[in-house]
Order: structure tokens, then sequence, then C-alpha cells
């Protein structure tokens, strides 16, 4: 404003003073900052409205919510590439979680159809003073396996199996083989997860009548019969003739391919003879077969056996005349690897998480610097350090749960996925949890120093800055 023209002031008769005229104060601080700060009173950076202050000073954590979305809602590109992430770590969790649960029920089921879940039951070793012959007690017998396979008389089981072995030759016009015989009952292929190719397998009528039949393996047909067809055809077995009503499917090793399967009964009355006869006139088979429902029930079931056996056998003293076995030892190896795998994995999966998070502290930083002047305006009108802290540390929590739910969403159309093009692989709502609750933990840890940074920055100098 211009000066005051000076004037003259009568002091006493005859006599004037000129008198200094009264200076304007001057304004408070540079003309331009102070139009740039009245312009950051009505913007307030990147916030929509001015922030509500608590009665007793502060900031309302509803207030801080609501800063903290509209400020992310103002920069949605750079939030999405923030939260890739987390959306991948998570994502990949649950994704995870499913294909390991899938492998893990597969793999399970692969054992339960097959030996692993089978407890069999063997005579004990003989033993010349002390010293194993490396043959058998012949103490199991047709009426053990029958008792065993009553209703009722173990729980849990799927079927019971017996079957006695030997070895002998079979021929087909001038074609001849030597091979592995084995009585068994219908049962066997459940028993063992194998499947007949041509023709059917064993029936209970086959065993009840002493049928002369019997199902090839698929090295035995090919040897008798080459490309022909076998299902159908005579053979001799041991020199009693035999009609072949199956051929098995190849499984390439232990045997099984050179076997011929006939039913027990004709293998114990007609086929292999004397050796199968107790002293007292009881068939006496080689192994007794029992499956369990589920690999968890082996050990359950190995004891009902054991108990039921002793009181046939009269085990006295605990002396037994048989033994009994399982493979759930390397089932449970088997698994076990396969758990390692698919934590191996998920903590792969989570890196990107920690990757996340990293993301999250360079752009939180990158936020705090941008908005200097509008922390310094909250200080300026109340806000403490705890609220500054509090918003941006919301700012980054935001972050990882809008990213933990994108990944829970891409994750579960992928377990979507899995189900529909493989098999049942089922994420349990306890991983699904634990990843979400780890995206947040990644926000608030890597998105502290930021909150800090921003929390202890002075009123004035935050003002000042450009």
């Amino acid at each position: 404003a211009p000066d005051a023209a000076p004037h003259r002031v009568s002091v006493s008769p005859g006599v004037s003073e000129r008198i200094p005229p009264t200076p304007i104060p001057p304004p408070i601080g540079n003309v331009t900052e102070n139009r740039t700060l009245r312009a950051d009173l009505s913007q307030l950076a990147l916030l929509a409205v001015p922030p509500h202050m608590s009665e007793a000073g502060g900031t309302p954590l509803r207030e801080t919510v609501g800063s903290a979305l509209r400020s992310l809602n103002a920069n949605k590109q750079r939030s999405v590439l923030t939260m890739l992430g987390i959306i991948i770590g998570v994502s990949a969790v649950v994704l995870i979680l499913s294909i390991g649960n899938g492998l893990s029920g597969y793999t399970q089921e692969s054992f339960e159809k097959g030996p692993s879940s089978v407890i069999v039951v063997r005579g004990a070793d003989q033993k010349l003073n002390g010293i194993e012959t490396g043959k058998r007690t012949p103490s199991l017998t047709l009426e053990d396996a029958l008792a065993l396979a009553q209703p009722g008389a173990i729980t849990d089981v799927v079927a019971v199996g017996a079957e006695a072995r030997g070895t002998g030759q079979v021929t087909y016009g001038t074609a001849n083989a030597a091979v592995g015989i084995a009585g068994v009952w219908p049962a066997y292929p459940v028993m063992n997860d194998l499947e007949v190719t041509r023709g059917a397998f064993l029936t209970d009528a086959d065993v009840a009548g002493d049928a002369p039949v019997a199902v090839l393996g698929p090295n035995v047909a090919r040897k008798l019969f080459g490309d022909a067809e076998p299902v159908g055809e005579s053979i001799f077995l041991n020199g009693k003739s035999t009609q072949v009503i199956g051929v098995m499917k190849s499984v390439g090793a232990g045997g099984a391919d050179d076997t011929v399967y006939i039913p027990l009964s004709t293998a114990l009355n007609r086929i292999l003879g004397s050796p199968t006869v107790t002293a007292n006139g009881l068939k006496v088979v080689d192994t007794i077969s029992i499956k369990a429902t589920r690999l968890q029930t082996v050990p359950a079931v190995e004891t009902q056996v054991q108990q039921f056996l002793d009181n046939r056998h009269y085990a006295a003293g605990g002396v037994r005349d048989f033994e009994t076995s399982t493979a759930l030892a390397t089932a449970q190896m088997v698994l076990k690897i396969i758990g390692v795998i698919n934590a191996g994995l998920i903590v792969v999966a989570c890196i990107s998480l920690v990757v996340g998070g990293v993301g999250i502290t360079n752009i939180m930083l990158v936020t705090v610097t941008e908005r200097t002047r509008e922390i310094g305006i909250r200080k300026a009108i109340g806000a403490r350090q705890g609220d500054i802290l509090t918003q941006f540390l919301v700012e980054a929590v935001v972050l990882s749960l809008v990213g933990a739910a994108i990944g829970v969403g891409i994750g579960g159309l992928g377990v979507l996925l899995v189900n529909l093009t493989w098999r049942p692989a089922p994420v349990s709502v306890v991983g699904v949890a634990a990843s979400v609750a780890a995206a947040v933990a990644t926000g608030i840890i890597f998105g502290v120093s930021p909150a800090r940074k921003a929390a202890r920055l002075k009123p004035i100098d935050a003002l000042r800055s450009e």
C-alpha cells in the first residue's frame, strides 16, 4: 500500500511540527508462498475434502481409512502395479495348495487301490539251530482265510484273499512255457490293482466248482498264441486240460506277466498237489491278504488280524507261527515327500509376497515425498504423529488387502479349472486365510518404514518443501 501523506499537527500556537506517517505492517512471509498455501488448503494435495479432527485432538480412524482409500483411488495405475506382487503371491499360494491337495489325494488313492493298503499274512520263517532256512512254516490254512473273510470278523476291510503258489509247465499245440501258477480268489485283481484286458477274471462259481479255467499273464499269452485270440482256447497246465477265460493287463514287473491265474480250489485240489495239504489234512495256503479301506486304517486292521489268528493258532507266550507285513511305510514316505515338495513350492510362491512388500515400500516412500505438503497441513491443523503414522500404514494395509482379495479371486479361478479338468483338489479355508494374513502382514512390515518417515516430518519443514 502507498505511504500516507505527511501532515502538520499544531503543537502550540504559532509552532508546527512535521509528524511521520504511521507505517503499515508488512505481509507475513513470501507472497508466493502464501498463495501456494491457500491453494494447498483448498485442495489438500490428493485429498478431495479437508480432514476432520476429533474433539480430543487427532484424526478419527474412519477419516484416516477414507483418506487412504481416496489417495489410492487417485493413482489407480500405480496402485495396481504396487499390488501386483501381492496378487501373484496370493494366487500362486492358493493354486499350489489346490494342486498339492489334488496330488496328495491322487497318490493316496493310488496306494489304496494297490498293495500299500493290504496286510499280507505268511507263515513264519523256519529255523534250524537258530538259522533261517529260507522256508516258511506251512501254518496258514484255507480255513483261516475263510474265517477272516466272514462278515464282521475284521472291521474296515474291503476284501480278503487267499493264495497258493507254485510253478509248472503250460502247453498249447507245439508251444510251451514255464510259468508261475497262482491259485487265487476272485478278489485278487481288487487286492493288487490289476486289470483284465480280454475276457474276464475268475468268479466265485469257478472257485466253488473247482473249474478248470485260467487267466493268462500277457507274456504267457504271447508265448502260446502269438497274435491270435487266446480266450476260449484250451491249454494244458501241468498236464491238465484248462480253458482260457481271460488275459491280464501287463504290469511289467514282479513276474505277474509270466503267471497263470486259476481258482484257488482248483490249485489246491488238482494242479499243485500234495504240498498244499498239512499232516492233518487241512489245505495250506501261502498267503492271506486283507485289504483295508484306507491307508490310515492299515495299522488297526493289522492288529485285528494278528489277534484273530493268535486266537485260532493259540500263540502261547507271543510265539507266532505266522507273520504280517504291509507296504504302508513306503506309501507314507512317498506322501511325506509330496508334502515336502508342496511346502517348498509354497515357500517359492511366498517370495513374490516379499517382492510385493518391497514394491509397497518403494511406492509408499514416493508417496511420502509427493505428499509432504499434505502432511504439513495435517499437522498444522492438529494431526498428531500417530495419526500420520496410522494414515500411511493403513494405505499399505489397504494395498495388501485389495491385492490379496484379487489374488484369492484369480487363485479361485485356477482352483476351479483344476477341479474341472483334472480331479477334486479342494483348498482349505485355513490355507486361504493364512495366505491373506501373510499378505496383510507383508503390508504392515514393509509399510512401517515409509509411515514412520512421514510421521517424523516437522510441520514447518513439510510446508516449506517444494
